[in-house]
């Protein structure tokens, strides 16, 4: 692996964490050891009907849902209008933009809502997207997804911080991405509180900067707030 560090800043603050960028590089051995990877996006829509069937939203562009063979997410069945809706994201905000003439529901927890063709809704993270309702009289079958925040842009300004895919007793490993070249990492967060010497990490940080060698993960980027 190539190795590169960067500290950006310094400081004493018990309360603050370590954000440290790892190169993924080859993962052919990690389903070995029982770790499951999976496509790294900011968002998935889950199929309430079928949970294998995931779809993700990997790049900051409007992905649309519907009939339409150029959908991102394409839904062979009638009922489902050419365009029925899309999901954009504007900077941290995601909403769902409504196409359809018959309208999509959000339903979050006890409440559904029908957002109405022309309009748009935040989304949040289990919020259930609805694009037919079930209508046993016509033998309609409910089609609806369950909308995942996959990353939350809570770490450093370069990467977007993801899902959690490992923990020890001073840190937690989080797959990650970079914003603008989409790369890969994994991004491992200690948290300063739990080290009793903040400089062991610093140290260990030197010392990895001088090593380049295929069989030592190296650290692409070190943040300290």
């Amino acid at each position: 692996f190539f190795l590169f560090a960067s500290l950006m800043s310094q400081s004493s603050s018990q309360s603050s964490q370590i954000f440290c960028t790892q190169d993924i590089g080859d993962v052919s051995g990690w389903e070995e050891e029982g770790v499951e990877m999976e496509p790294v996006g900011w968002a998935s829509l889950v199929s309430t009907q079928d949970s294998s069937e995931r779809f993700y939203c990997t790049e900051d562009c409007e992905y649309t849902i519907g009939r339409d063979c150029k959908a991102h997410f394409r839904i062979r069945e009638s009922y489902v209008s050419t365009v029925h809706c899309s999901i954009v994201k504007e900077n941290s905000v995601v909403f769902l933009l409504d196409h359809s003439t018959n309208g999509t529901y959000i339903v979050r927890g006890k409440n559904k809502e029908k957002i109405g063709k022309g309009n748009r809704y935040i989304l949040k993270s289990g919020d259930k997207i609805m694009l037919i309702q079930e209508n046993k009289r016509l033998k309609v079958a409910e089609i609806s997804f369950t909308f995942v925040l996959e990353v939350e842009d809570n770490g450093p300004d370069d990467y977007f911080v993801g899902k959690k895919i490992g923990s020890g007793a001073f840190a937690t490993v989080h797959v990650g991405t970079h914003k603008e070249t989409l790369k890969p990492v994994a991004i491992k967060v200690i948290k300063k509180k739990k080290v009793a010497d903040p400089e062991v990490v610093l140290r260990e940080v030197a010392v990895l900067r001088k090593i380049n060698h295929p069989g030592v993960v190296g650290i692409e980027s070190l943040f300290e707030n």
